[in-house]
Parts: C-alpha cells; structure tokens; sequence
C-alpha cells in the first residue's frame, strides 16, 4: 500500500510525502524478503530525486541497483 501511495504522491508531486512511503514501502518490502518489489522502490525514489536535481542523491538509490558506486 504504501509504494502505491508514493507513486501518488509523487505523481502530485508531492516530495516528502513519496519519500516516507517509499522508504515505508522498502521496510515493509524488505520484512517479507521481497527483493524485487524493495528494487521498484528504490529505482522510484530514484527517479523523483533525479527530477528534483540531486543527481548524487538519485546514484546513491539507483547505483547501487545498477552495481555503480556512488
């Protein structure tokens, strides 16, 4: 539930509150051993950072995915 609500708020713009449910969503994902779903997570919260400008902030999510060092 909260990954899709920060896909909402992200979509609304809406930065503070697409990252708390993102990083909700990445406990949650990473308490049930959902590697996959903790990886769409991360990659999002990628993604809203690099829109926003913090390109450091966006390899640290998806660098780590893509093996890139940050």
């Amino acid at each position: 539930m909260s990954y899709n609500l920060g896909l909402i708020a992200a979509h609304r713009q809406d930065v503070a509150e697409a990252r708390r449910h993102f990083e909700e969503a990445i406990a949650a994902f990473r308490d049930g051993g959902s590697h996959f779903s903790i990886l769409l997570a991360k990659s999002d919260l990628g993604h809203l950072e690099r829109r926003l400008g913090n390109h450091a902030q966006a390899l640290a999510y998806q660098g780590k995915l893509l093996g890139i060092p940050a």
